[in-house]
């Protein structure tokens, strides 16, 4: 009973001050009626100060509508900008002085027959079907470094019966020498981390003012396993890793091939409106690659294949023979440092080795995943945000012509007095390539963000203004009415307090 009683006598108490409070004048009331007449808050003058009810109801629930819209469409707006669009603006440039694509060849013969290991001699003489073959002279190559594999391939110096650039007499000394595992030999015209390289420029258009080529593919020197004769032409900026595997064009013997080029450049938006890697990116960890040592830039193919050398370290304790073992690289990567791979105090980083069966078959396994995308590295390598590309357009005639042909035999026996010049010979093994411009314009991609903040917040306010004729200004007028509210209430909350600590426990005052 005596908590009862306590209970009733506090509320007694409070409903004394309550009645206290409330012979005030009502602040919120009067604080919406303010609002409601002096706002530029469109309709809500009406809905306030008009004297017929049902005028005021009316008023009331379109505000109350325009506000709903308007609300729906901030947040769509929001949404819209949370997904970071972008729009893609295609121009053509004119620059009077460009700089002319790295030209990378490949021979489509790896290995030449008259400079063979016995082993491989042997094999390609051999009885085996042509599946078996292929997959036996993998593993013999394998067993080779790259040192013995070069000088089974063509060179270009035998290769190279002709060269002119701009008009100017070029040489094998101008083509830098890269390795590929498919091809073997490749060279390279116009690098610029090459010693004897630098970069070059031309200001005109045609074939008189690109790259002249004349080559022998020395077809009488092709291991039985290669199916297609000529050479796997590729262009491509001169601080890109090329992969002629990947890409590229296939020039046959016994034609003159023109390739128009059109420079085509790219510029992507990094994070949030896009996902590429930018210059200074490509030099984190995350984005180093083996071929960096070579001095290249970022590209993605190169990231794709920087993962699949990781997977292969991680999962079968050794390198694919296939790309370069880069130690700082491999073991720089945290998700390669386990239990199951070397440390970084590793002395070295073996190689896959062919003859053992279990390396072969973990090898295997990886590229498999590698190529069916198992292993995410697609995901993991987005593009370059600035890249460089190069649209061609092909153009083919039999060369030499039939009345042509004994010109350009006195030229190859006053220079290469070792060659055959048979007819037969010059159909089956040379070729010319011409290599320009065909305009001094050059494509330029480039994406900007669609959304910005000036956007977003004039579309905001253009819906704000559409359904309520809002403006920053009405906002802050609505931010002075909460506050003032806030003020008002908190005020009436302390007069309470106040007002109860003047009463006893019997509603009598002290």
């Amino acid at each position: 009973m005596t908590v009862l009683h306590f209970t009733y006598k506090s509320a007694t108490a409070m409903e004394k001050a309550q009645e206290t409070v409330s012979d005030e004048r009502a602040p919120i009331q009067k604080l919406y009626h303010e609002f409601g007449d002096m706002t530029s808050l469109h309709g809500m003058r009406r809905a306030v100060s008009s004297n017929k009810c049902w005028i005021r109801g009316i008023w009331t629930l379109l505000v109350l509508v325009g506000a709903g819209l308007a609300l729906y469409q901030f947040i769509s707006i929001v949404r819209e900008f949370q997904t970071s669009p972008v729009s893609t603006v295609v121009s053509i440039k004119y620059q009077p002085r460009l700089e002319f694509p790295a030209v990378t060849l490949c021979n489509l013969n790896p290995i030449r027959l008259s400079k063979a290991s016995q082993a491989i001699k042997d094999l390609v003489n051999g009885t085996e079907t042509l599946e078996q073959q292929n997959a036996k002279l993998e593993e013999l190559l394998s067993e080779n470094s790259t040192e013995e594999k070069m000088l089974m391939g063509h060179s270009m110096e035998d290769m190279l019966i002709d060269c002119k650039f701009n008009g100017n007499v070029c040489s094998a000394k101008d083509f830098s020498y890269i390795y590929n595992h498919k091809y073997v030999n490749c060279f390279t015209f116009g690098y610029t981390h090459s010693s004897n390289n630098h970069t070059r420029y031309t200001t005109r258009t045609g074939p008189i003012n690109g790259l002249i080529m004349e080559l022998d593919i020395q077809q009488f020197d092709y291991i039985p396993l290669t199916p297609t004769a000529g050479v796997k032409v590729l262009l491509h900026p001169d601080s890109e890793t090329p992969f002629p595997e990947d890409g590229g064009l296939i020039v046959g013997p016994g034609f003159v091939t023109s390739i128009a080029a059109t420079k085509v450049e790219s510029r992507r938006q990094p994070f949030p409106e896009g996902s590429c890697v930018k210059d200074t990116d490509s030099k984190e960890s995350a984005y180093n690659t083996i071929f960096s040592s070579y001095g290249h830039s970022y590209s993605d193919n190169a990231c794709k294949k920087t993962c699949y050398q990781k997977k292969v370290f991680k999962s079968c304790n050794c390198c694919d023979t296939d790309y370069p073992c880069l130690k700082k690289v491999l073991l720089d990567d945290m998700n390669v440092l386990d239990d199951t791979a070397q440390g970084k105090n590793a002395p070295y980083i073996p190689i896959c080795n062919s003859s053992n069966v279990e390396s072969m078959k973990c090898t295997s396994q990886v590229e498999k995943s590698f190529w069916t995308q198992d292993l995410g590295c697609a995901s993991q390598c987005p593009p370059a945000c600035d890249q460089i590309r190069y649209s061609t357009v092909i153009s083919t005639g039999v060369w030499p012509s039939t009345h042509f042909i004994r010109h350009f035999i006195r030229k190859i026996n006053e220079s290469f007095s070792y060659r055959n010049t048979s007819n037969d010979y010059i159909a089956n093994n040379f070729l010319k390539i011409q290599i320009y411009y065909e305009v001094l314009n050059y494509v330029l991609i480039e994406t900007y963000p669609a959304y910005d903040w000036n956007k977003l917040l004039s579309d905001i306010g253009g819906q704000l203004g559409l359904w309520l004729g809002c403006s920053l200004l009405t906002v802050i007028e609505i931010s002075q009415l909460g506050l003032e509210i806030l003020v008002s209430l908190t005020r009436k909350l302390i007069r309470m307090r106040r007002a109860v600590s003047n009463y006893d426990d019997n509603g009598n005052a002290n």
